[in-house]
């Protein structure tokens, strides 16, 4: 395993960390945006919970006029983290094939 490698690992498990820390902390703040709008979030079993409550939230802010803040912070989060994982992955990759 090569340096270009271990670097692309380190910057995918970033990414991830990135993701599991805008599902810890806005999460619950998304769920009771659902509940106060009478609509359920998602099963926690469902392997998308987070992107699929997000999508019906945002859904929501849409249809209301609403732009509540955490949802920008999660959007932007879980963006920056998937791409520092796609991006390492590409990292990876290269490593592999140089």
């Amino acid at each position: 395993m090569n340096a270009l490698s271990i670097i692309g690992l380190v910057v995918m498990f970033s990414g991830f960390i990135c993701c599991v820390v805008a599902g810890a902390l806005y999460d619950p703040p998304i769920q009771r945006y659902l509940e106060k709008f009478g609509k359920a979030p998602a099963c926690l079993l469902f392997s998308w919970s987070g992107a699929q409550d997000y999508f019906s939230a945002k859904q929501i802010a849409n249809k209301w006029g609403h732009n509540p803040p955490f949802l920008r912070r999660y959007g932007k989060l879980v963006a920056v983290g998937l791409a520092l994982f796609l991006g390492g992955a590409l990292v990876v990759g290269l490593g592999q094939i140089l």
